[in-house]
């Protein structure tokens, strides 16, 4: 015997495609906002460096 694969509903799909949209949007503001201040100091490259190095998981 063959089994089909049903097609989505669009209502799903579209409930999944939101979802993954305001996944990206919240990963985003969590990069640019807590991320790069613990990781870029704009006045002193050094010091950015090792900010990286400390925070590995972060970059």
């Amino acid at each position: 015997m063959t089994s089909r694969i049903t097609p989505s509903s669009p209502r799903f799909l579209a409930r999944m495609t939101g979802l993954f949209f305001l996944l990206t949007i919240l990963t985003g503001i969590f990069a640019q906002g807590i991320v790069s201040e613990r990781l870029i100091d704009f006045s002193d490259a050094a010091a950015t460096a090792t900010n990286i190095l400390t925070h590995k998981g972060l970059f």
